[in-house]
């Protein structure tokens, strides 16, 4: 993931941060895609044989190119929001909870009590004195005004986009999905087609070639240029790490459990580097013992092998002086 691991939540936070950026680059590349549109079309529309309407195939792909990147709001309504009220990402700062906590148990609520027992107060002082107002007509034309705000309200709030509706269409799951959908459809296509080309090119089905219109007759070579756009396009969004990252930015789940998973495996090194440690020291200590130890191997071997030739001269003279030789592990040492 490219992060240190002291703060975990935080820095998967400020990955995803430059999650936006990397969605207008996509959408940009993806104007790349409009020849390929356009010959996908063209051939179904030959195929299915309506050569007056074009087919409806790949509507996001399509409007990601002639819009871009957009609200999701905007591409369901067709209208542009007055107002984005994006998503927050609440979820990416749960280790700040314990300490809101601990703000919030102190939160000094002063003299609250006196404070509804004023307001109280107050309530029965107008109590008292309200025989004495005139209220007239006016809460007539009070009342009127203010079901002529509550119109306008609702009516503003209709073009504010929230929620999903706030996200763009890439970074929006539903829409995102859908998009990577269309492209593997004309990723699909494309191969298809190529297998196609390249069987025409050996011969085979030259019945059709006839009856095929000029905009499909396009090269071998632009053909694969087309293919080699989607390509570049569905890379981008298909990487394991953007997988990660866009999994990060719309689940919370998932960021409880990429943290837990990594602080075991930050855990887990630590263990590692420990015992790492651990056993250098052991090492170094067995090296120094071995350096002491072996003076005095040397001086056991000598003396061992003194023992071994009284051992073997006392032996020799119990059978008149014979020679005797003791064999065994003793000669290997």
């Amino acid at each position: 993931m490219g992060i240190e691991g002291r703060a975990i939540r935080r820095e998967l936070m400020l990955l995803v941060q430059d999650l936006p950026a990397t969605y207008e680059r996509i959408a940009a590349d993806t104007q790349s895609l409009s020849a390929g549109v356009n010959y996908y079309e063209t051939f179904v529309s030959f195929v299915v044989g309506n050569k007056d309407n074009a087919v409806d195939i790949v509507p996001l792909v399509k409007y990601v190119i002639a819009n871009g990147n957009t609200t999701t709001f905007q591409w369901r309504t067709n209208k542009v929001p007055s107002r984005v009220e994006e998503p927050t990402l609440d979820y990416l700062t749960g280790e700040d909870e314990d300490e809101k906590e601990n703000e919030a148990e102190e939160i000094d609520w002063g003299d609250l009590d006196a404070g509804v027992d004023d307001a109280a107060e107050a309530t029965n002082i107008g109590g008292e004195s309200g025989d004495n107002i005139d209220w007239g007509e006016g809460a007539i034309d009070i009342e009127v005004v203010g079901d002529v705000t509550t119109d306008t309200s609702t009516a503003a709030d209709d073009d504010v986009a929230r929620g999903s509706d706030a996200r763009t269409l890439l970074d929006n799951v539903q829409t995102r999905n859908s998009f990577v959908d269309e492209l593997l459809e004309l990723d699909a296509f494309f191969r298809q087609r190529l297998t196609g080309l390249r069987s025409e090119g050996k011969g085979a089905n030259s019945g059709q070639l006839q009856t095929m219109p000029d905009s499909i007759h396009a090269p071998l070579s632009d053909v694969q240029a087309m293919h080699d756009a989607i390509l570049s396009v569905l890379g981008q969004l298909t990487t394991s790490r953007m997988q990660d990252l866009m999994r990060i930015r719309s689940s919370p789940k998932y960021v409880d459990r990429l943290t837990t998973s990594l602080k075991k495996i930050l855990c887990d090194a630590d263990k590692m580097t420990s015992m790492s440690r651990l056993m250098g020291t052991r090492r170094t200590e067995a090296l120094e013992e071995q350096r002491q130890t072996e003076p005095k191997l040397d001086i056991i071997r000598r003396r061992t092998k003194e023992l071994q030739k009284q051992i073997e001269s006392e032996i020799s003279k119990r059978y008149k002086d014979r020679r005797v030789n003791i064999m065994g592990e003793m000669n290997t040492i």
